[in-house]
């Protein structure tokens, strides 16, 4: 099955369209490597998808001429890493005459106060100690909508990455396209473990938990409402964990 699906807009605005929530590592940097040369070497080219499995790339859209499917295929042929390139792009000749007029360059366009806007919140990403070394990309994508993709270590540094936007760019829809990093279910089980080892006993001898495929679900009993909101807050922030849910149930004695 093929493990990303991209479509990349005018003037490099990206939207994913079927990206799965945890990736195989290896394919995850390919795919935002050949988007990241796509947008700076053929940055008009738009209805792009772009999948990769086991470092095969299939991609397939439309883009405005011959020399731009070209550079295209060629390009992503000559990224480091990509074994096999399976390309179905058609040529639309229209699509040349929208790029010259497209979103950036049409009358009354904000590009200017768009590139303002993301230097700013590259710039307070780039203070925040929590948030700086997350992997980042971030373009505009209509007006008054910034499109963040990358990737982020878990679900919650994925919320506080998009509550932080949110307070920096105010007025702006935040379309939210980060995958949470690969890390197994198995270590995820043993941080789990090592953490409820932490907390005090009443807490905890009454709560089980299962990972899957990233997402945690907790079960038990506990007695008031801040225990189990603690543990799932820790639970959030733990590498590779896409998702925490909670059947437990509140028991008073």
């Amino acid at each position: 099955m093929r493990n990303y699906f991209y479509t990349l807009a005018v003037a490099g605005a990206l939207m994913a369209s079927g990206c799965a929530a945890r990736s195989r590592p290896e394919d995850d940097r390919l795919v935002q490597e050949i988007i990241s040369r796509i947008q700076q070497e053929a940055p008009y080219s738009k209805e792009l998808d772009i999948a990769a499995e086991r470092s095969t790339i299939w991609i397939s859209g439309n883009v405005g001429s011959e020399d731009a499917k070209a550079t295209i295929e060629s390009l992503v042929k000559n990224t480091q890493g990509v074994q096999a390139v399976h390309s179905t792009i058609t040529v639309d000749p229209s699509l040349s005459s929208q790029a010259a007029s497209g979103p950036g360059a049409t009358p009354g366009s904000t590009l200017a106060q768009d590139e303002e806007v993301i230097l700013k919140i590259k710039d307070s990403l780039a203070r925040d100690p929590l948030l700086a070394s997350h992997n980042l990309m971030i373009s505009t994508d209509g007006p008054s909508v910034i499109t963040v993709r990358g990737t982020a270590q878990s679900a919650g540094s994925l919320r506080n990455l998009t509550d932080h936007i949110k307070s920096v760019t105010p007025g702006y829809q935040v379309k939210n396209e980060v995958a949470i990093e690969y890390v197994s279910d198995d270590q995820i089980r043993k941080e789990i473990t090592r953490q409820l080892n932490e907390l005090p006993r009443p807490i905890t001898e009454h709560l089980a938990f299962s990972v899957s495929r990233g997402i945690v679900t907790f079960r038990g009993q506990v007695m008031r409402h801040d225990d189990i909101d603690a543990v799932l807050a820790r639970a959030l922030m733990l590498n590779g964990v896409s998702d925490v849910k909670s059947e437990v149930v509140f028991h008073r004695e």
